[in-house]
């Protein structure tokens, strides 16, 4: 079993958050080397004191084949209260080799022109 520090990119900086599992995610970067058949996870934070605003990330970019299989979209609420809301959790599928990029927009989903951030990960599928 493998544990990775998983990205989590903030509105102003990043920080870190553990998965445990046999899986691999990005530490502290936006670039993800990973073996074909790895799962891996994308940690995008909510950074507002409550949910009502509306933003979320959205998918705006799903990449090609390479990381295609999205297994799913989790959103964690903070159970503190602090001045972060929660995250949204994007457990991937590394299903061929190759290289894809993956962008996500926090917005409003009826609003996507509108994003007031943007994350982009380029991820590399080896054998």
């Amino acid at each position: 079993m493998e544990l990775i520090t998983s990205i989590v990119p903030f509105l102003l900086g990043s920080a870190a958050c553990k998965h445990d599992s046999d899986s691999v995610t990005p530490q502290n970067s936006t670039t993800l080397s990973v073996k074909k058949g790895a799962t891996f996870y994308l940690t995008l934070l909510v950074q507002y004191s409550n949910g009502s605003t509306g933003f979320i990330w959205n998918l705006v970019n799903a990449g090609d084949d390479t990381a295609r299989n999205m297994n799913n979209m989790n959103t964690v609420v903070n159970p503190q209260n602090s001045a972060v809301w929660g995250n949204q959790v994007w457990n991937y599928t590394a299903l061929a080799k190759g290289t894809t990029t993956l962008e996500f927009h926090f917005a409003r989903p009826t609003v996507l022109s509108e994003a007031t951030d943007k994350k982009t990960y380029k991820i590399t599928v080896t054998d």
